[in-house]
């Protein structure tokens, strides 16, 4: 589903000139907080969170012709070492979120961003004077290919939840076989393939 921007932000994207400046918000993930930072002279607070101003700077999206991952880097200012712990307790913050959200200073009020964007921490290095993180977009090759392993004798279902569907108060458990799923009255919602042969393999 589209999303639907605000008639204010819409008139002010389009507008030639305004009072207002575009600001580019940056949300790390790290495993134990999330960092909040905006490339400004002031604190901003949006959406309920507050953005402290960071010397901030964004690179050029790199375009490589050996089939790496499009790439580009995030400079952080390490003067005060303030990010320099989460490098070191996180090897670098490297398979953290990045979050970089696109922002009207007049229209902080609108919970709805111009523009939202995600990507990966791909890499990171440090000086004693910027920290730089290597933003791309999430690999495949991290990805669970196929998504779902199809089996004809197991379910992988969670008993109890909602796509098992399982809403009685006779049983705790399931092991997870058909005859389990009839004797539980469930067996329409088993999540096997008892089609399938028991040996072997087939890809769909």
């Amino acid at each position: 589903m589209p999303l639907s921007l605000p008639p204010s932000l819409i008139a002010k994207k389009n507008a030639v000139a305004g009072d207002g400046a575009w600001l580019t918000l940056f949300e790390i993930f790290a495993p134990t907080e999330t960092l909040y930072l905006v490339p400004n002279n002031e604190d901003i607070t949006w959406n309920g969170n507050v953005y402290e101003a960071f010397a901030l700077e964004v690179g050029e999206l790199k375009q490589q012709s050996d089939g790496s991952f499009i790439s580009f880097q995030v400079g952080v200012a390490n003067q005060t070492q303030a990010v320099q712990p989460y490098l070191e307790e996180t090897h670098g913050l490297v398979g953290c979120k990045c979050r970089l959200i696109v922002v009207n200073s007049s229209l902080l009020n609108e919970v709805v961003a111009d523009l939202i964007c995600v990507y990966d921490i791909i890499g990171a290095e440090a000086d004693e004077d910027w920290v730089r993180f290597t933003l791309g977009r999430p690999s495949l090759f991290k990805r669970r290919f196929p998504p779902f392993r199809a089996q004809p004798r197991s379910c992988p279902l969670r008993f109890g939840k909602a796509r098992c569907g399982y809403s009685g108060s006779e049983f705790t458990s399931c092991g997870g076989t058909l005859d389990d799923c009839r004797e539980r009255g469930n067996s329409v919602r088993f999540g096997g393939r008892p089609g399938l042969q028991a040996k072997g393999a087939r890809y769909i």
